[in-house]
């Protein structure tokens, strides 16, 4: 009974504003208001916070290597301020640095790829990817050639040893050594003059030879007298004889002594040149020869012969041949001659450093007694000195 009385008191609480105003006697009769069931109502959920991801920061997208370590900064931002992490590809390694970390590349340089991949994340987030671009391939590089500066001729001394050869019409031969000095004086871009001279020693030495044939017939007939041998044949005595000479000569010369050089060359061109000019050379020293002569004789005698009646020879006998032999032998010597010779060189000339190196051939002629041509080859190794200008 009281639960009953306690939901009618509550009903007439619950009531009693909507009749506010109203006494009981304005209640339709008979009609009693009731309460349905009330709906059920959800309880609201709180509203979570929106999560921001991590960014990167800009100007991280490309490296060029250097000869160092590979190693460069990393760094991402968050929004909320949340702890982020990063991760890099095997191989590398980090260290914290304010606002990121400073990444380090710890293989071999030729492994790399053309790019490598990192990712950080606030742990709420999937990871956010940065792809860093790698510089790090050898690029051949074209080789430009600095243009060259063309060989500048050189003013200078020069100085070293020279060898000549030289052959005379007559057959004579001589080698001449010794030490050349040279001064260059260039005149133009290509083109040089160059004073030079000589001292040396020189040697002739050689053997030739020759033959010369003669013949000296002497016939001598004294008849003695017929001897009748019978048969029609008669023993004539007459002495015939005839005699030839045969000589043969050789005879060696020789010239030593000191020579002396001076010339004038004109050499065209830059490192190597073509050389020609004018030389002449003095010699001076002994002339010796020495001449041999050996002289054959022959020498063939007719005894006897049979002859016929009326004089027409049957046969010879007894012939008798025989020979000698004659040896002579001459020397002379000349003192203190003196040969002169002039010649034009053509010959190339080529600067190797501060080394010159020449050779050439020449032709010319030999003066002494008379005027003969000659020709004749050389070389020689020269070091210069002074300074490049």
């Amino acid at each position: 009974m009281k639960t009953l009385r306690n939901i009618a008191l509550m009903v007439g609480l619950l009531a009693a504003p909507a009749y506010a105003g109203e006494t009981t006697n304005d209640i339709p009769n008979g009609t009693v208001p009731t309460i349905g069931p009330t709906e059920h109502v959800d309880p609201v959920k709180p509203v979570e916070p929106v999560n921001n991801v991590p960014v990167w920061a800009e100007g991280q997208g490309n490296y060029a290597c250097t000869e160092g370590p590979i190693t460069f900064g990393l760094k991402a931002t968050d929004a909320d301020g949340d702890t982020l992490t990063y991760a890099l590809p095997e191989n590398w390694g980090q260290a914290p640095i304010e606002g990121g970390i400073q990444a380090t590349y710890n293989g071999e340089k030729a492994d790399l790829g053309e790019t490598v991949t990192f990712t950080v994340t606030d742990t709420k987030s999937d990871p956010v990817s940065l792809d860093v671009a790698l510089a790090c391939q050898e690029v051949e590089q074209p080789v430009v050639e600095e243009p060259k500066e063309p060989y500048a001729l050189r003013r200078g001394f020069r100085l070293g040893p020279e060898y000549n050869f030289m052959t005379v019409e007559d057959g004579a031969n001589y080698h001449l050594g010794g030490l050349r000095a040279a001064y260059d004086i260039p005149v133009k871009d290509n083109m040089l003059v160059s004073i030079n001279a000589s001292v040396g020693y020189a040697n002739q030495g050689e053997t030739r030879g020759m033959s010369s044939t003669s013949t000296d017939e002497v016939m001598v007939d004294s008849n003695t007298g017929m001897q009748n041998l019978g048969d029609g044949q008669y023993l004539n005595w007459a002495g015939a004889t005839y005699e030839s000479s045969e000589t043969t000569r050789t005879w060696e010369e020789g010239r030593n002594g000191p020579y002396v050089g001076l010339g004038a060359n004109v050499e065209f061109g830059r490192q190597v040149r073509f050389v020609t000019g004018l030389e002449g050379r003095v010699m001076f020293g002994s002339f010796a020869d020495k001449a041999t002569d050996v002289t054959s004789t022959t020498r063939r005698e007719e005894l006897s012969s049979y002859i016929s009646e009326d004089g027409e020879a049957i046969t010879d006998v007894n012939i008798d041949e025989g020979s000698d032999f004659t040896i002579t032998e001459s020397s002379s010597m000349h003192g203190n001659n003196v040969y002169g010779t002039i010649a034009v060189p053509l010959g190339v000339s080529a600067d190797l450093g501060n080394f010159n190196l020449s050779a050439g051939i020449a032709g010319g002629l030999m003066i002494n007694d008379g005027t003969q041509p000659y020709f004749g080859a050389g070389a020689n190794v020269t070091y210069r000195f002074g300074k490049k200008e």
